[in-house]
């Protein structure tokens, strides 16, 4: 039998080959436990368990775990093996000392009497402060010993003598280690201006245990929400109605907004630089700004799920929603009805996400040319199509890299027989060419459409009909109209749902009879000029 299938034995298994369980310890620390009787009462074979486990400990005889060699190594390689000890040797202070130098928590495993050894107290504290809380009644009222504890780790507050945590020194200690130590101070403390800032200066959130004068008090909301923008939450009402505040808490976390008052998620600027950070907070602005087609569209260029919580009207906003599904197919979900059974949002949505196929109508779940595109960008998608099309592009159980490869072959076979949707790849490229222009425009919020243009630059590219010299040439022209609307918008947080109000580009495709490839007309609804570019 191999070593390895010691630890693979029904636990009632034991082993007496004595070199067998040697071999079995080296690639497995707990091996002990498989041993017969009489090899965990083997001195060596012990030793050398305990030497590559301390837990072992639990599995040697009752002889061994007496034996103080045994147990000291024992408790050298993990302090929590002196749970396993004999009790003669949980009340040897050397042993002790030892497993609590390498583990505080030991400590609740010693003999009372060592437990009220002030120097076994104060090596346990300080490997772990928690361990204070079975350090004996007496130590605990201890200065030394506590702030000891508190300094390695301030929640050890927690289990201090009444006394010493009325100690300002220590307190201040404590919360400076671990803010949310304040929890429990006395509320004198949490009434200390200087004691309470060290604390939200941690961690913001400590705000919470704050007496309610600095709760109002606007240098110390300013610190906590800097640290922690949900701290906001334990603002006064006043402070979670100030501007300056309100938006240094969601700069530091965008959710924040949830915690701002009425006014100020009705406030553009405020909501547009929270929805820049994370669309999804959307959901907490004011109904008038979910309205607000800037704002929302702000939103869904961050991430397309906000169009949730968009107006029934936005919802049925075709620019709009085209701009949610490049940036996330599943975003179709959301959309109105009538635009869930457009052919062209439901093309941009598959391409996008493949598995967006689930949200969309049951026609196109039986369409070959939307299946094909979406099972493309990802095989696991054709668990949504109709049984036909599932039997045609998985017969066997192909994995869905497989489905992938066999949907862009009959795909590829269906452009070059122009049975595919005429120009949806050049609207497409269009589309994810805005996307990209709009929603670099302002380089303050660069980075929180990084990962959007990342997912957008990840889809399947063009045909080879719509690369090369013509998919520049769209290219040039989406970001010349970009570029135009740039120079026209504000620096602000507002700048990129302004610039998408007045150059979203749209791509309409015109037949040339003769060759049946489209054109790419493009228009900016600011200046309305217009180029157009054979695709």
């Amino acid at each position: 039998m191999s070593a390895k299938a010691v630890s693979a034995s029904p636990r009632t298994t034991r082993f007496d080959d004595r070199a067998f369980i040697l071999r079995a310890l080296v690639e497995d620390e707990w091996a002990l436990e498989y041993a017969s009787e009489e090899l965990r009462a083997d001195r060596h074979i012990v030793r050398h368990a305990v030497g590559e486990n301390g837990l072992a400990l639990q599995f040697a005889s009752e002889r061994l775990r007496a034996d103080r060699a045994i147990v000291r190594r024992a408790v050298g390689e993990n302090g929590l093996a002196l749970q396993y000890a004999a009790e003669e040797l949980r009340g040897d202070r050397e042993i002790v000392q030892g497993a609590v130098t390498s583990e505080g928590w030991a400590l609740q495993h010693a003999v009372e009497a060592l437990r009220g050894d002030r120097d076994v107290a104060l090596a346990a504290v300080a490997q772990n402060g928690r361990a204070l809380e079975y350090v004996a009644r007496q130590l605990r009222r201890d200065r030394g010993v506590v702030m000891e504890a508190v300094s390695q780790n301030g929640a050890a507050l927690e289990y201090a003598a009444q006394r010493t945590r009325n100690d300002r020194d220590i307190v201040l200690r404590a919360v400076s280690r671990t803010g949310l130590a304040l929890e429990v101070a006395p509320k004198s403390l949490q009434d200390d201006k200087e004691v309470v800032l060290r604390a939200v200066t941690q961690n913001g959130l400590a705000l919470r245990y704050a007496s309610e004068d600095l709760c109002n008090d606007r240098e110390v909301v300013l610190r906590a929400v800097q640290r922690s923008g949900m701290a906001l939450e334990s603002a006064s009402e006043e402070l979670r109605g100030d501007r300056d505040v309100v938006l240094q808490a969601i700069d530091e976390n965008c959710y924040a907004l949830e915690f701002a008052s009425r006014e100020l998620r009705r406030d553009p600027e405020v909501v547009g630089r929270a929805v820049a950070s994370n669309g999804w907070v959307l959901e907490y602005a004011g109904k008038e700004l979910r309205r607000d087609r800037n704002t929302v569209m702000t939103a869904v260029m961050q991430n397309g799920w906000a169009l949730r919580y968009a107006s029934k009207e936005l919802r049925r906003d075709r620019d709009l929603v085209l701009m949610a599904v490049v940036q996330n197919g599943w975003a179709i979900e959301y959309a109105s009805k009538e635009l869930r059974r457009d052919r062209e949002v439901v093309l941009t949505a598959v391409v996008q996400k493949g598995s967006a196929l689930k949200c969309v109508p049951e026609e196109f779940q039986s369409d070959r040319e939307v299946v094909l595109r979406a099972a493309a960008q990802d095989g696991q998608a054709i668990k949504y199509a109709c049984t036909e099309l599932q039997d045609e592009l998985r017969p066997g159980n192909e994995s869905p890299e497989e489905v992938a490869a066999r949907a862009s072959e009959e795909l590829a076979k269906m452009r070059a027989t122009f049975s595919t949707t005429s120009g949806f790849e050049a609207t497409f490229l269009c589309l994810r060419q805005t996307f990209i222009g709009l929603s670099s425009q302002d380089t303050a919020n660069a980075d929180a459409y990084q990962s959007s243009i990342h997912s957008v630059l990840a889809l399947p590219e063009s045909p080879p009909w719509c690369r090369g010299e013509s998919s520049k040439a769209a290219s040039t022209s989406c970001s010349s109209a970009a570029g135009r609307s740039r120079s026209a918008s504000e620096k602000s947080s507002r700048s990129i749902a302004a610039a998408t109000e007045t150059a979203c580009l749209r791509a309409a495709v015109r037949e040339d009879s003769d060759t049946r490839r489209p054109s790419l007309i493009l228009c900016s609804a600011g200046d309305g000029a217009c180029s157009s570019s054979a695709a």
